[in-house]
């Protein structure tokens, strides 16, 4: 809807193929990709493109953070959010020029109904409204990185695992605060392990004797009627 309400296009539709029926051009390409990259031994992002790169029909492009930006934002600002289940149901969606911001949505080609569904957000006039996004800056995704634990598991389970020349490339060292902050809270979790495992132990064993206790009381109840019944 945003290309079309900024005059890029006068009209996009987007298709999901049916589950396993993706038999088209870009499947194709996508498999004589991977045919070098199963033959090769890759350890470096570098050599995964160099591998990628060898078909002269496909082409992989190296991207950079520059390109990863914030469009959810931008979205959720200037239009609503769709309603649950259109997306499970449907497989076509379009968007025209003359309603922008109107999302046309069928379940497939020969489907006869094809709901509307307006997703404008706000009460801007299309001109002020085409301006603001026009203006809008975008905001860089941060990379979120390796958690703490995974960077010890990496340096301690993986790294023999790693040719040499590559070993402080892909599994360097973590900090020595990190290390010791990762071992402190396994040293908890492992105690808190033990201590619910005691913990479970005694409720049991609190529960047998309960039951024990009752059936001792039962059968001194039979044995007291029994001799009362024979007198």
């Amino acid at each position: 809807m945003y290309l079309v309400e900024m005059g890029y296009f006068e009209e996009v539709l987007i298709m999901f193929y049916i589950c396993s029926h993706t038999k088209n051009p870009c499947d194709h390409l996508f498999n004589q990709l991977k045919l070098e990259f199963h033959k090769s031994q890759v350890y470096m992002f570098d050599k995964l493109l160099e591998c990628l790169n060898w078909k002269k029909h496909a082409h992989v492009f190296k991207g950079t953070e520059d390109m990863f930006l914030n469009y959810g934002a931008f979205l959720d600002k200037f239009y609503k959010v769709q309603q649950t289940g259109i997306v499970n149901k449907k497989h076509m969606f379009w968007a025209t020029h003359d309603k922008p911001t109107v999302l046309h949505t069928k379940e497939h080609r020969d489907s006869v109904e094809h709901p509307e569904h307006e997703m404008e957000k706000g009460k801007a006039f299309h001109e002020v409204r085409k301006n603001e996004m026009g203006k809008y800056q975008f905001e860089k995704l941060q990379p979120p990185g390796l958690k703490e634990i995974r960077m010890v598991e990496l340096y301690k389970k993986w790294k023999s695992f790693v040719p040499e020349e590559f070993q402080d490339i892909i599994c360097p060292k973590p900090p020595d605060d990190v290390l010791s902050r990762i071992k402190r809270v396994r040293k908890m979790k492992k105690q808190r392990k033990k201590k619910s495992k005691r913990n479970n132990r005694l409720h049991q064993h609190k529960l047998l004797n309960s039951v024990l206790h009752s059936q001792l009381i039962y059968i001194v109840f039979v044995l007291y009627t029994t001799t009362s019944s024979g007198c």
